[in-house]
């Protein structure tokens, strides 16, 4: 394994496990049925506040393996179009604060 793999192997570990740790101090909630699955079943549905000035797809990634189906951002928070494009793929909600 080249140093470059290795390099990259760890940042990829690294923004997983932050967008775990994120993903346990944010606000939880239940609702019934899950955002990545289109069967009708009840789970538990979490959401993540990030506070970040821009919303990434990477960040909405993040989110979405931590098992978040719903962002939530600030008001003016910049959502790239990616972001928004994943976040729709996968059915979670982006909701800004009010």
């Amino acid at each position: 394994m080249s140093n470059e793999e290795l390099v990259k192997l760890i940042y990829e570990l690294v923004m997983k496990e932050i967008a775990r740790l994120e993903a346990l101090q944010a606000v939880g909630s239940k609702t019934a049925g899950c955002c990545a699955s289109s069967a009708s079943f009840t789970s538990e549905v979490s959401s993540i506040e990030l506070r970040k000035q821009v919303l990434s797809e990477s960040d909405v990634k993040h989110a979405h393996r931590s098992g978040a189906c719903e962002i939530i951002v600030s008001r003016k928070a910049v959502i790239t179009c990616l972001a928004a494009e994943y976040a729709k793929k996968q059915g979670i909600t982006i909701t800004r604060k009010t």
